[in-house]
């Protein structure tokens, strides 16, 4: 190579030198900043993968939850709507014997009406025949006290009282027909019809009679005062075993009617039991 060459060679080769690493530098930069991306990106990544790891275990626990969760709803949904047949069947029950019970009360209803009134009826009927058989005994006793002070006491009873106690005795005899056929005897019944007759007219006779017949009178009206007290007393009874009759029957009735549709053979609160039993249970 010439001297010349060589040293004009030699002259440029700084500069040659200087452009050569101006030109590197840059290069070098990239090289740097792809390298550092390069560690960004696998930082990047690798937080990436740490996610998807996190996520895809979240899911997968949660995935096996929810399936077992829709299993039991389902199975529940059935359950349900087993019990919803099973209180419709119960409702639907109720409420015939509710109906059923209800026919019952309006039936206890009538029958306790018609008792009362059954009862009011025998009430009224035995205050007349217990009243009816006092006056009765007080027309025999008026009768049997007179003649027990014997004919001359007889004798001065005024003839006005006379009547009246005949009337009185008259009428329990009519009235007790029947029930003295047994207790007075032929010659009883012929005496009292003269005394009804004639009060006054009888009680003379008396006087003018020889015989002591005023101790057979007195039998007599004590045999009749006895017949009627026998009387009062069985109807007494009669009553008192009516009334009690009648006590336990009001007592059964109400027993029933308070029961009612919404009590019946469960109560109101077996019903609302019963019922509630039926229905479905929450979650």
């Amino acid at each position: 190579m010439p001297v010349r060459t060589m040293l004009a060679a030699l002259a440029f080769a700084p500069l040659a030198i200087a452009r050569t690493q101006a030109a590197a530098k840059p290069v070098s930069e990239v090289v740097d900043m792809l390298k550092e991306m390069q560690t960004t990106l696998e930082k990047e990544q690798k937080a990436d993968e740490d996610m998807y790891a996190e996520l895809r275990g979240w899911c997968k626990e949660n995935n096996d939850v929810k399936s077992v969760e829709v299993s039991d709803g389902q199975a529940r949904i059935q359950e349900l709507t087993g019990l919803a047949a099973e209180a419709n069947a119960s409702a639907q029950s109720l409420a015939t014997e509710m109906s059923a019970l209800a026919t019952e009360v309006s039936d206890a209803t009538a029958a306790l009406d018609a008792a009362r009134v059954l009862h009011g009826n025998k009430v009224d009927t035995f205050n007349d025949n217990e009243k009816s058989l006092y006056k009765d005994i007080e027309a025999v006793e008026a009768a049997s006290t007179a003649i027990s002070g014997g004919v001359p006491a007889l004798m001065q009873i005024p003839e006005g009282r006379l009547k009246e106690m005949s009337a009185k005795l008259q009428d329990a005899v009519t009235r007790r027909a029947q029930r003295l056929d047994n207790t007075l005897s032929v010659r009883d019944h012929e005496r009292l019809e003269a005394f009804f007759q004639d009060p006054a007219g009888f009680v003379k006779g008396l006087s003018l009679m020889q015989a002591p017949i005023g101790g057979e009178l007195a039998g007599m009206f004590e045999a009749m005062k006895d017949d009627f007290n026998v009387d009062l007393k069985a109807l007494q009874d009669e009553m008192a075993k009516e009334q009690s009759t009648y006590d336990e029957l009001m007592a059964s009735k109400k027993e029933e009617i308070k029961a009612g549709p919404f009590e019946g053979h469960f109560g109101c609160r077996g019903l609302r039991a019963a019922f509630s039993q039926s229905l479905p249970k929450p979650f």
